[in-house]
């Protein structure tokens, strides 16, 4: 594991960026709640960020498949963020923003 004090670049995939616009788009119209929107929006920007500083800090994910392809998940509300770490390059990447509910392996 990585030191501490290291940063991590963060880098967001356009599935993730879509999944994203996709629920705040859905919280804000379908839900009629922007205020909502805006808060789920600013906790999943303050987590992708605290990533760049502890990103070991989530487990793999609860899938054999998934934790053997080395993906991590960390939860805002309903939601699962799904991340890899690259010690090489110092990066994390962020794949994917899914609903508790949705059968992830099939997504990713």
């Amino acid at each position: 594991m990585a030191q501490n004090n290291q940063k991590y670049a963060i880098i967001v995939s356009q599935s993730y960026h879509k999944d994203l616009q996709d629920i705040v788009h859905y919280i804000a119209h379908n839900l009629d709640s922007p205020i909502t929107a805006a808060e789920f929006l600013d906790n999943v920007e303050a987590t992708v960020s605290n990533l760049s500083t502890m990103p070991y800090r989530y487990r793999l994910a609860n899938d054999d498949y998934l934790s053997s392809k080395n993906f991590r998940r960390c939860f805002v509300k309903k939601y699962v963020i799904f991340y890899k770490i690259c010690e090489e390059n110092k990066t994390v990447m962020v794949h994917r923003i899914l609903h508790a509910r949705q059968n992830w392996v099939d997504i990713l």
